[in-house]
């Protein structure tokens, strides 16, 4: 007796169907994960009546932009000290640069260089001394574990989704052969 073999049945549907939703998934995990952050400065006493009320970096120009309000003159000089936190030999150059800010307020940049994802400017004033540090890499802080489960979601996501097309595929290929002939 020879038994009918059955249609093949459109899988097409529930494939795209995976493809879709592992896709959304993977969407709405990666929208989670990536917040912009956005950063407002307290104002940074420099000197007894000077100011910086904004700085920012800019990694692509590795520049700090910093605007500084002031009530009187103020002789402010400005120097790249991320070779001071890297650098590991005994003799340091610090290229640095002096500005007189007349009173109120200015905008001033310095270029400063980059290394192993951080860039620091070192102020120096009359009366203070201090280093704005800036974190160049993917991630503006340590992770924390928001952005760990996300990623191990994502991870989880991704790697079933790629298991689960390999095995829709071996399947599809098997299923265009009959099983059995009588």
């Amino acid at each position: 007796m020879k038994q009918k073999l059955k249609p093949k049945q459109n899988k097409n549907n529930y494939i795209n169907w995976i493809r879709i939703s592992s896709l959304l998934i993977l969407l709405i995990v990666i929208s989670v994960s990536i917040t912009t952050q956005q950063i407002y400065c307290t104002p940074i006493q420099i000197d007894r009546n000077a100011y910086i009320i904004d700085y920012s970096y800019d990694a692509t120009d590795n520049k700090f932009n910093l605007e500084i309000e002031t009530e009187t003159h103020l002789k402010i000089t400005l120097s790249d000290a991320t070779g001071i936190r890297t650098t590991g030999t005994d003799l340091i150059i610090i290229n640095e640069e002096t500005f007189l800010i007349e009173p109120g307020t200015q905008k001033i940049s310095y270029k400063v260089t980059e290394n192993r994802g951080e860039a620091a400017l070192g102020i120096t004033t009359p009366t203070k001394s201090l280093i704005l540090i800036e974190k160049t890499g993917m991630l503006e802080e340590d992770p924390g574990w928001m952005e760990v489960r996300a990623a191990a979601i994502g991870g989880i996501i991704t790697g079933i989704g790629v298991i689960t097309l390999i095995a829709t595929k071996k399947r599809q290929q098997e299923s265009i052969k009959p099983d059995r002939i009588l």
